[in-house]
């Protein structure tokens, strides 16, 4: 259940914006993650995400391992591992995280190394959009159902298929956020 809420936390990358799930992963899939990834980090979330999760480095923090991610936000862990709901794959160069759910969904990560560690661009906008614009670049586009008519989150949600020959021409678009989500290495 804390994985679930995790990832649909995560998926909130969305605060009056749009989020993308897909139903599946980009490029090749790899057994292993980056050697170089390897390490505890602490979770910096952009600023339309910290009143939901908080910048508190000491409360919000992450370690990488060969097989997998633990996130530990506010206290609460949730591991991801390539064995079951954590996809590490590449494609054309990039490397992109996509961490599954139970609803058969994946949320997707397209992942910079930095000096200081990783950062984790999620599949959003920062605006609304409609589904004609991500049609452009998304196959089987389809606008999913988040709340109720009372729900004053501005939340929108599409579930699409991907098309790896357009996948970075939508990061590169005006579209996508440019927001990362920040792993800094932890100091010792």
């Amino acid at each position: 259940m804390k994985r679930i809420a995790f990832t649909l936390v995560i998926s909130t990358l969305l605060f009056s914006c749009t989020h993308i799930v897909t139903s599946n992963y980009p490029g090749k899939e790899k057994s292993t993650l980056p050697k170089v990834w390897k390490g505890e980090y602490t979770i910096e979330y952009p600023a339309f995400l910290e009143m939901f999760m908080g910048n508190d480095k000491k409360v919000n923090k992450a370690k990488i391992t060969s097989k997998g991610i633990e996130w530990v936000i506010s206290g609460e862990s949730s591991v991801y591992t390539t064995s079951d709901s954590l996809k590490y794959s590449q494609l054309n160069g990039e490397n992109y995280l996509s961490l599954h759910n139970s609803h058969g969904q994946y949320t997707v990560f397209k992942v910079k190394a930095v000096s200081n560690g990783l950062d984790l661009y999620g599949l959003t906008t920062e605006a609304e959009i409609e589904k004609d614009k991500l049609e452009n670049y998304f196959k089987k586009v389809e606008q999913l159902e988040v709340g109720d008519e009372n729900d004053e989150t501005g939340i929108r949600l599409f579930q699409v298929e991907l098309d790896d020959e357009k996948l970075d021409a939508f990061f590169k678009s005006e579209l996508a956020s440019k927001e990362p989500i920040k792993l800094r290495r932890a100091r010792k």
